[in-house]
C-alpha cells in the first residue's frame, strides 16, 4: 500500500476506538409491499420435469408379456420366412439363368482387373505425364520401378494360375461328384454376381399394391 491510497480517515478511527459508520437501507412501502418475486415460472419449470410412468414407453411390448403374443408373434413371423423361402424356391430357375448369363461378362471383368493390375496400368498417367514433360530421368525411374512390379506380379498370377488348375485337377480326378458340382456351381455363381450390372436386381421382390390386386417389381418401387 502507498501513501496515496492510504485510508487516514480508518486508520485515525482504529487508533480513537470508534467504529465505523455503516450506511443502512430502509425500504420504502412500495418495494415492502411488493412481495418476493420468483424467478423461475411454476409451470414452465414443471413443463420440464421428468416423464411419469404413464407417459413412459413400456420396455417390453405387449405381445412379449404374454405366452398366447409370444405364441401368435412367432407364428407370424414363421409364415412370413415360409412364405419367403417358397417365393425365392419357385423363381430359383430365373436365378440361375440370371447368374449363367452374367457369368461370362463376370469372367471379362475378372480378366481385365487381373490384367490390369498384373501389367501395372495405373502408373500409365504418370510415365505419360514424363514423356510429355521431356523429363527422362522421371521417365528412366518410373520405367524401372513398372518392371520390378510387373516381374513380381506376373509371378504371383502365375502362381495363382498354377494354384487354382491343380485344386480344380484334384477335384475333378478325387473329389465326388456333388463336390464338383458344388464348386462349379459357387465359381459360376460368383462370376455371375461379378458381371452383374449395376442398377438391374438380382432377385424378384414384389410389393402389393392396393387390396393385392397387382403387384411391382420392388426395384420399380423405389424409381
Amino acid at each position: 500500500m502507498t501513501i496515496e491510497n492510504f485510508d487516514w480517515q480508518a486508520a485515525e478511527d482504529d487508533v480513537n476506538g470508534r467504529k465505523p459508520e455503516i450506511e443502512t437501507i430502509t425500504p420504502d412501502d412500495d418495494y415492502a409491499d411488493a412481495g418476493a418475486v420468483l424467478v423461475d415460472d411454476a409451470v414452465a419449470h414443471a413443463a420440464w420435469d421428468a416423464p411419469t410412468t404413464d407417459k413412459r414407453a413400456p420396455i417390453l411390448p405387449a405381445w412379449a408379456t404374454s405366452r398366447t403374443g409370444l405364441l401368435d408373434q412367432a407364428a407370424r413371423y414363421g409364415r412370413l420366412a415360409a412364405y419367403r423361402c417358397a417365393y425365392h424356391a419357385v423363381r430359383f430357375p430365373l436365378y440361375s439363368a440370371r447368374l449363367l448369363a452374367w457369368a461370362p461378362v463376370g469372367t471379362a471383368r475378372l480378366t481385365g482387373a487381373v490384367w490390369h493390375w498384373a501389367s501395372d496400368a495405373e502408373g500409365r498417367p504418370a510415365r505419360a505425364d514424363a514423356v510429355a514433360g521431356h523429363d527422362w530421368q522421371a521417365y528412366q525411374s518410373l520405367a524401372r520401378l513398372r518392371d520390378r512390379r510387373v516381374r513380381w506380379r506376373g509371378i504371383v498370377c502365375a502362381a495363382t494360375g498354377l494354384g487354382l488348375a491343380a485344386t480344380g485337377t484334384a477335384l475333378a480326378l478325387a473329389a465326388p461328384p456333388v463336390a464338383v458340382w458344388g464348386t462349379g456351381t459357387a465359381v459360376v455363381a460368383g462370376l455371375g454376381l461379378l458381371g452383374k450390372p449395376g442398377a438391374y436386381p438380382f432377385g424378384v421382390d414384389t410389393v402389393l399394391c392396393g387390396d393385392g390386386e397387382a403387384s411391382l417389381p420392388l426395384f420399380v418401387v423405389d424409381r
